[in-house]
């Protein structure tokens, strides 16, 4: 398994360059504030999907030590579900917070390869994990709608 540590995948911005109206700034040369107003904005600005013909249901998981659990207070503003686990690594047991947030994509997928994008520079510039995990997943069904 290839870790992101030291530059983030050209693929993310090969995707999200697609749709000109997301942000093509480079998020590495973005202040913290900045990064999360458009984390924020890519999760739960309905008029921004609609921009973009976002219409597939997609859910982002973040997963973080619980000690670094309060970076991402942030997104405590909005609707998120979050989830006490456990992990290994490195054959430590530690506690985590996994952070689920349902939000919309187009099927170019520009909005999850820019938040990837976002997180990836949010990590190094303010989290500063070895390694955070976050990763996007396409919901089929399910009993909430917006």
């Amino acid at each position: 398994m290839e870790h992101l540590t030291l530059n983030p995948p050209e693929v993310w911005v090969a995707k999200y360059s697609l749709c000109p109206a997301i942000s093509q700034k480079d998020p590495m040369r973005m202040s913290v504030q900045v990064i999360k107003n458009e984390v924020v904005k890519l999760l739960y600005d309905a008029d921004y999907f609609k921009e973009l013909g976002a219409t597939d249901r997609e859910l982002i998981t973040i997963v973080i030590r619980q000690d670094k659990a309060h970076f991402f207070d942030f997104l405590k503003e909005h609707a998120m579900t979050n989830w006490r686990t456990v992990g290994i690594w490195e054959k430590l047991v530690e506690s985590n917070l996994q952070i689920e947030v349902e939000f919309r994509d187009n099927q170019q997928e520009c909005l999850g390869n820019r938040l990837m994008h976002l997180l990836y520079a949010y990590n190094k510039k303010e989290v500063k994990e070895q390694i955070l995990y976050a990763r996007t997943t396409p919901l089929e069904e399910g009993t909430l709608f917006f």
